[in-house]
């Protein structure tokens, strides 16, 4: 799990902390979501396209794979978007296919605790395929 920023570009960019959550109790996950929530920016530089592999490094790094697209193949990824003291969940679909389909209509929205969040981000990543 990590935070996003928008660079001054406009584009999000991985931001801050890795944070594995798994195996971990639903509200230890929730605890890391929103560490992980708190660490997004906006703004932030946007970077030269040969940084990517700096950017991208630490959550390759935390999952073992080599490349964005071994990372992204068979992963599920759950957008998370605070708004005021609740959080937005939006699952999605064949996250391995270019960052994949966003899944509005599945979105799941809860209070911004911990012991909320984890449970309704579990429940968010079992809507993925």
């Amino acid at each position: 799990m990590q935070a996003a920023s928008r660079s001054v570009a406009g584009g999000w960019i991985n931001w801050g902390d890795v944070f594995i959550a798994i195996p971990e109790s639903p509200a230890d996950i929730g605890g890391k979501a929103i560490t992980a929530l708190r660490q997004s920016r906006i703004d932030v530089p946007h970077p030269a396209q040969s940084e990517w592999g700096k950017v991208q490094a630490p959550i390759l790094n935390a999952a073992g794979a080599r490349s964005w697209t071994a990372f992204a193949k068979g992963t599920k990824a759950v957008m998370l978007e605070l708004e005021g003291d609740s959080v937005r969940l939006e699952p999605t679909a064949d996250y391995g296919r270019r960052g994949g389909t966003m899944l509005p209509d599945q979105a799941i929205t809860c209070r911004f605790t911990e012991d909320v969040l984890g449970p309704a981000l579990l429940r968010a990543f079992a809507i993925c395929t």
